[in-house]
């Protein structure tokens, strides 16, 4: 333990300028649609557009959104992650990946992680979907995973399918791409409201992730489920 501490110690007080580049910046260009159109993507039909209205609206001015194309429409952006190969292939380097998902009328929003090898193969892949389809409503969606050894580069996928109507009613905002240390910084578990302290206003916020939906900060155990078994370990870090 002490030798892996200081290991990823040294990361941050040795690490190239590419490395020093990488580590904990958004990756993907254009993920929260504000260019107000598809730069840094490529499209199969998905478009950056103005919200129908207020309540529909991410975080901004634009959102991406499928059209009236063909049934299954989506985004794709590649990131190179190559000039992190020591680190990754050591296995002391994760991913965090955030976006914010709604889907409408039975269609659905998803998005989908791949991890890539230097020959454009799959090692693994994680998907995020909004099943909860709750009209003019996002629902934020954050997962931090391990880099597999053997990635050279990341690949998000938005999709959107309809089932039926005119266009596809999958949106999305917000995408963000981060590679960061593999142990996540103690200081920032329980902080669910992500304030920078634990108190009892990351109470109802860690309540509403229990609920279905994953959050870092509310991972206690770091099993990459928040469930049951991050109650007492939160109440612990509360009370402390």
């Amino acid at each position: 333990m002490v030798f892996r501490f200081a290991f990823l110690v040294s990361l941050f007080l040795f690490a190239g300028p590419m490395q020093a580049q990488q580590l904990g910046v958004d990756l993907l260009i254009n993920g929260d649609a504000e260019t107000g159109d598809t730069s840094g993507w490529q499209s199969t039909g998905i478009d950056s557009v103005t919200p129908v209205d207020a309540n529909s609206s991410g975080f901004g001015d634009f959102v991406f959104t499928g059209g009236t194309g063909t049934a299954t429409q989506t985004l794709t952006q590649d990131v190179d992650i190559s000039e992190l190969a020591n680190d990754v292939d050591n296995d002391v380097l994760a991913v965090v990946f955030e976006i914010q998902l709604q889907a409408r009328s039975g269609d659905t929003a998803i998005a989908t992680l791949f991890f890539v090898d230097e020959l454009g193969a799959t090692i693994s892949n994680f998907v995020l979907e909004d099943d909860v389809r709750v009209p003019f409503e996002f629902e934020c969606f954050s997962t931090r995973r391990a880099i597999p050894s053997g990635t050279r580069s990341l690949r998000v996928l938005l999709e959107t399918s309809r089932s039926g109507g005119g266009s596809s009613d999958g949106f999305f905002d917000d995408a963000m791409l981060r590679v960061v240390t593999a142990i996540l910084d103690p200081s920032s578990l329980g902080d669910v409201n992500r304030d920078g302290v634990v108190n009892f206003f990351d109470i109802s916020p860690f309540i509403a992730v229990l609920s279905g939906k994953f959050q870092i900060e509310a991972d206690i155990d770091g099993n990459g489920v928040v469930d049951f078994f991050d109650i007492q370990p939160f109440i612990d870090i509360l009370s402390a």
